[in-house]
């Protein structure tokens, strides 16, 4: 059975550091998480931004996929930093973290995710 579900990044997303792997979206015990879909605020930082597989707070390296970040302007569309990803998505089983490549950071709640969980 499919279980909707999205999340959003409650602590600012930084440059990568030890332990820097911040989440997006939480996986319930015994289920996978597919990801549909993923939007990002403008902000004045490029990225790009790795999105991993892993736990909160770990050191993982290797993203499931990166994500070039766009610098916001007031030309800019809100929608400018929109991706969705083909069925049945993108797999995930331990949790949706992310984190910075380069310098600068995304705000709390400037990343937002979107899938389902079977």
């Amino acid at each position: 059975m499919r279980y909707p579900k999205s999340g959003s990044n409650t602590v600012a997303i930084s440059p990568a550091t030890a332990s820097s792997n911040q989440q997006i979206v939480g996986v319930t015990s015994g289920r996978v998480f597919w990801l549909r879909g993923l939007s990002m605020n403008n902000n004045a930082t490029t990225g790009p931004l790795s999105i991993k597989d892993a736990t909160v707070g770990s050191t993982a390296t290797t993203p499931v996929i990166t994500i070039p970040l766009v610098v916001g302007s007031a030309s800019t569309p809100a929608n400018g930093n929109v991706f969705t990803f083909s069925a049945p998505g993108i797999k995930f089983s331990t949790g949706v973290v992310g984190m910075l490549d380069a310098s600068g950071s995304v705000p709390i709640g400037g990343i937002t995710a979107w899938g389902y969980e079977e």
